[in-house]
């Protein structure tokens, strides 16, 4: 009996004080998988298909930008398992699509006030993402006499995944739903430049998104991802990429009001390993926190690990 008043008081706890949940920096789209963000439009006629595992660990809280002790004794992992093609309609022209079917999980820590036992309570969320799809345009195109790429971009993210998924009878809390249940504006813009005679190239892109309100009032604050990379071939079949990632998020909205320890900034390094061969290739990364800054008591992302594998069809012949 003990057992169940606890699980039940924590799941009213958790479920009815939506400003004690964490952040959705672990849950929005890009922040982790970005794969075809990460390029220019790829040649006409030409279809890339990636496959990616991505492991979030989420272990640390931080108030603002100190780091604390989490006041509920919170951990959480998000996976995702993320399926991207894009396919080239003319030289300037591609579309990328991106799904994603991910598993999501926190783990609550509970002492009795009244005879200081413990209880973990998990609660579980799982299922197919909001599908993601980006029209790019390349308004500079790189040659061997002029290095420089510039491509603009937009879309949409559709809510494709469910937003009203249940534990134990009891509605989960937004960030451990597959969707959103909103329809979101995307704009994307990217610029690169090679320097071949030292095997290194350096670019950058922005992902602006607009997000919508869902069928129930909720909206999940605007936010924009950027990240500088620069990529250095040791080999033909070997190189490694360097990145530095940013994210701008505003607080969440409902009931009529800003909700707080929602939003915030964020920088991380992603540092990765690429092999080459044909027109495959395969890389490995991980996640580096560099700075956080939350607004009201959140959960971060401290650890990433994850793998992508890519393979090019060329239609042409």
């Amino acid at each position: 009996m003990r057992r169940n008043t606890i699980i039940i008081f924590v799941t009213i706890v958790l479920m009815a004080i939506p400003d004690k949940a964490p952040a959705q920096g672990c849950c929005t789209a890009g922040t982790s998988s970005l794969g075809g963000i990460e390029r220019s439009v790829i040649p006409v006629n030409n279809l890339s298909v990636m496959a990616g595992f991505d492991y979030n660990y989420l272990g640390t809280a931080y108030d603002a930008r100190n780091e604390i002790e989490d006041p509920l004794n919170r951990t959480a992992t998000v996976s995702y398992y993320t399926l991207q093609m894009e396919y080239g309609l003319s030289e300037k022209v591609s579309v990328l699509g991106i799904i994603n079917y991910t598993f999501r999980e926190r783990n609550v820590t509970y002492s009795s006030p009244v005879d200081n036992t413990t209880q973990d309570v998990t609660f579980n969320g799982q299922g197919f993402g909001d599908l993601v799809i980006i029209g790019k345009y390349e308004i500079v195109q790189g040659n061997f006499f002029s290095p420089f790429t510039m491509a603009l971009g937009g879309g949409v993210k559709l809510p494709t995944g469910d937003f009203r998924r249940e534990n134990n009878g009891s509605r989960l809390a937004i960030d451990l739903q597959p969707g959103t249940g909103a329809i979101d504006g995307l704009f994307w813009s990217y610029a690169s430049n090679n320097f071949q005679s030292i095997n290194l190239s350096l670019y950058g892109n922005l992902l602006y998104r607009y997000v919508g309100t869902n069928l129930e009032g909720y909206k999940i604050g605007d936010e924009i991802l950027f990240l500088i990379g620069a990529n250095y071939r040791f080999t033909d079949y070997l190189s490694f990429t360097l990145q530095v990632r940013s994210r701008f998020a505003n607080s969440d909205f409902a009931d009529g009001r800003n909700l707080p320890s929602t939003g915030g900034t964020s920088y991380d390094l992603y540092p990765f390993l690429n092999y080459l061969e044909g027109k495959f290739s395969l890389r490995i990364y991980t996640q580096i926190p560099l700075y956080r800054n939350t607004r009201g008591i959140q959960l971060t992302v401290s650890q990433v690990l994850g793998v992508q594998m890519q393979y090019f069809f060329d239609f042409n012949n």
